[in-house]
């Protein structure tokens, strides 16, 4: 397997997760914490929802989807704040940008050997496959 081959499998995943977090009955891609009670108290329950808004059936008017189906009753916290930063929607746009500089190796180096260090564009590919150094195909002679 080629860096390049393992890279665009790696972001074939990443992408699928993100897609299956925008399912039909909760269509938006950008989350956010919201609290409906006081945000000083712990006990206040808190829901990770979309920033899109839908239309209901209800005639209340359009309402955000809520991808956690519960009260998340803590205080605010590092983590939740992590979890809606990292929605679908960004995580769709990290796959955009990171096989874009993929592509890139492939246009330059389409006349080269795989997995020759070229320079800079090997070395960059070389820094996007450290970011899955856990995945079982991951190659150690990829490591920088």
């Amino acid at each position: 397997m080629t860096i390049v081959e393992f890279l665009e499998a790696r972001l074939a995943e990443d992408e699928a997760a993100a897609r299956e977090a925008i399912t039909p009955d909760r269509p938006g891609t950008h989350w956010e914490w919201e609290s409906t009670a006081d945000d000083d108290d712990p006990e206040s329950p808190r829901w990770l929802r979309t920033v899109e808004e839908f239309p209901t059936t209800s005639g209340v008017g359009d309402l955000p989807g809520f991808p956690l189906g519960y009260d998340c009753k803590a205080e605010p916290s590092p983590a939740m704040a992590h979890i809606a930063r990292h929605d679908p929607a960004r995580a769709l746009a990290e796959v955009a940008a990171m096989r874009s500089l993929v592509e890139l190796y492939g246009a330059l180096s389409a006349q080269w050997a795989p997995n020759v260090d070229y320079g800079f564009a090997y070395t960059a590919l070389r820094t996007l496959a450290a970011i899955y150094s856990d995945h079982p195909n991951y190659q150690k002679e990829w490591a920088l």
